[in-house]
């Protein structure tokens, strides 16, 4: 017999050991519904096994009674927590502080009768005392049953909440609550047997070692079913929590249930049991005909004494209430800010199909201007040409400048008739490069310089690349780049006294022509700068006998040439340079002129401006760089001058 009380005083260790680790897994889960009611009844459990080991194996060091009287700590703590345990996760309502401390209110005043009881002897009577080996022969007093009838009573109740909530629910929840049920059984049992039977004796009590079998059924539903962590919501509690109104409807169509949001729909709080049509009769027309069809409509209601209204989706469903009879089921949600973004949105759309209307009436005028415009060029083109033949005629011995200068008015005409021909085709071009073809960067800006009246500028070529785009538009925009360098050579960015030569591709004006006008005085009208490449506006004009070179990258020179400019020696630029980025991929057009100034080159690529400050051939530039998906930015060059670079970031 000894030695199957030691064998079940260590089982009750063991079984303290497993229940300390359920306490340590229910506070680590403590937010979770049921947590902490698990973990105080788990922890009154740990307490009991432990205490009553102690009181078999340890009897000479702690005495028999000091351990039973917390095997009654226990057994008061750890119902009371397995009863809240039950409560809340079965949702029903949980105690407030007075009705806890209503709870705890036995088990405390236990205790106080329990370690007093050798002044009284009302809970452990008289004849109740420590047998050899461990153990404690009990007597139990008037005061003992009052406190196991109240234990019995929390284990039972908790009991039968687990298996009401196991009946009413399926799936995890059924198997989750049926085995809570299951380990709150075991050790009922058992405890009322030892106090009533005592089949084994004063010193073996069945009911620690019930909790073994408590603890494993425990610890299977809170790892095989997740216990802690997936948690029943009753329905009620769903329903009421909605933010949607939820009616529902009998047969007849009258309220029988309804929850807190279903005031917004109706009106007011309606009363079960009156139909809905006093509330609101839109709702019972929007009910099906037929009894086993869903159905969903829209309803706009007024709020309350204002004209402001609201828009429901109503979406109503069968409800069997019995044999032959099925009620409905209706939830409405609340649409209208949605339904007012929907009209803001058309509205938007009207507008901007006002606004495409809009756009593409003025692209047909703009088409019909580039065609027209194109149209009337061509006569006095070809008017022009005919006088030059004419002049040919005239002058067959001219002088050979004269001739030179005719050649190049040929040139300009044939510019201006190919300009005429694309006139349509710019006007309809769109801002992006639809087609885009490979091209030689230094190919492309030597065709560029031959057309621009450089002067005296040298073009260097310090690198090419291959560049995918629209070669003509990319031409173009180093032209203007070109004439850039040609018109701001001297004088900086902005300045007012800039020279009149051919057409500004950042901006001109019309007052130095003015001013030179007004100064010629008695000498004549003004002679106007150099037009066209090798010509001149006297007659006396002496050609350089060497013309300027174009540098390329291999060392070749192409010949270039061009009127003289009226730049000063120190700061007058002479070369352009035209290179790649190196790391980056792009391209850079450089001079050494006198540049621009840091706070005018945002101004420089705008268009036209009244102040002087933009003009038309770099905004030109700009939106072609921009229209191939490339970037382009100014800045300053070693040599002090502008420099523009393109990144393709191909």
């Amino acid at each position: 017999m000894v030695e199957f009380v030691d064998a079940v005083a260590g089982l009750a260790v063991a079984s303290a050991v497993v229940s300390a680790a359920l306490v340590r897994v229910a506070l680590a889960h403590r937010s979770e519904v049921g947590a902490r009611g698990l973990a105080l009844s788990m922890g009154g459990m740990t307490v009991w096994l432990a205490a009553y080991g102690t009181a078999l194996a340890f009897e000479t060091v702690v005495p028999p009674v000091v351990a039973y009287n917390f095997v009654i700590l226990a057994a008061g703590v750890g119902t009371v927590g397995w009863f809240l345990m039950a409560l809340e996760y079965t949702r029903q309502r949980f105690p407030s502080r007075r009705g806890l401390v209503a709870l705890f209110a036995v088990p405390a005043v236990t205790q106080v009768f329990a370690w007093t009881n050798r002044m009284h002897e009302l809970f452990w009577a008289p004849g109740t005392t420590p047998l050899l080996g461990g153990g404690l022969d009990r007597v139990y007093g008037p005061l003992f049953y009052p406190h196991a009838a109240y234990s019995y009573v929390l284990v039972a109740a908790a009991t039968a909440l687990f298996l009401r909530h196991a009946l009413r629910r399926r799936g995890v929840f059924r198997k989750q609550a049926g085995a809570m049920a299951l380990a709150g059984v075991g050790p009922l049992l058992a405890d009322i047997g030892h106090v009533t039977l005592s089949v084994l004796g004063p010193r073996v009590d069945l009911t620690p070692l019930s909790f073994v079998f408590g603890g494993l059924v425990a610890t299977w539903a809170l790892f095989r079913y997740r216990f802690l962590e997936l948690v029943p919501v009753a329905r009620r509690t769903a329903v009421d929590r909605m933010r949607d109104p939820f009616v529902a409807l009998d047969d007849e169509a009258r309220i029988i249930d309804a929850n807190g949001r279903a005031d917004a729909l109706l009106g007011t709080d309606p009363v079960l049991g009156d139909p809905v049509s006093e509330y609101w009769p839109a709702v019972e027309r929007a009910l099906p005909e037929d009894p086993e069809a869903a159905r969903t409509v829209e309803l706009v209601a007024r709020e309350g004494e204002s004209a402001d209204t609201r828009n429901y989706s109503l979406n109503v469903s069968p409800l069997p209430l019995g044999p032959a009879r099925t009620g409905w089921v209706v939830v409405a949600r609340d649409v209208t800010e949605h339904r007012r973004r929907e009209c803001e949105l058309a509205a938007k759309n009207r507008e901007l199909e006002r606004t495409t209307a809009q756009l593409r009436r003025k692209n047909d005028q703009l088409e019909r201007v580039a065609d027209i415009a194109a149209h009337d060029l061509r006569t006095p083109l070809a008017t022009a040409d005919a006088l030059v033949e004419l002049l040919r005629t005239d002058i067959e011995d001219a002088d050979p400048s004269v001739r030179q200068s005719l050649s190049d008015l040929e040139t300009v005409h044939a510019r201006l008739r190919e300009f005429a021909a694309r006139i349509p085709d710019l006007a309809r071009e769109s801002l992006a490069v639809e087609t885009e073809t490979p091209f030689d960067l230094e190919a492309t800006a030597r065709d560029a310089w031959t057309v621009v009246d450089t002067g005296r500028l040298s073009l260097v070529i310090e690198g090419t690349t291959t560049l995918r785009g629209q070669p003509s538009r990319v031409q173009q925009a180093l032209e203007n780049l070109f004439e850039n360098a040609v018109v701001h050579g001297v004088e900086p960015f902005g300045a007012a006294d800039q020279p009149a030569t051919r057409s500004d591709p950042i901006g001109s004006s019309d007052s130095d022509a003015t001013r030179d006008s007004s100064e010629s005085g008695a000498d004549g009208p003004a002679r106007s700068e150099p037009l066209l490449r090798g010509g001149s506006g006297d007659p006396d004009f002496d050609r350089d006998p060497v013309p300027e070179s174009v540098a390329g990258s291999d060392g070749d020179s192409v010949p270039g040439s061009g009127p003289e400019t009226d730049r000063g020696p120190d700061e007058a630029a002479t070369t352009v340079r035209v290179g790649t980025l190196g790391d980056e991929a792009g391209f850079y057009v450089e001079d050494d002129g006198p540049g621009i100034p840091p706070e005018r080159r945002e101004r420089a690529l705008a268009y036209g401006t009244e102040d002087g400050e933009g003009g038309y051939g770099l905004a030109i530039v700009r939106t072609t760089v921009e229209a191939h998906g490339w970037r382009l930015s100014v800045t300053e060059c070693d040599a002090g001058g502008a420099r523009f670079e393109v990144r393709t970031d191909e």
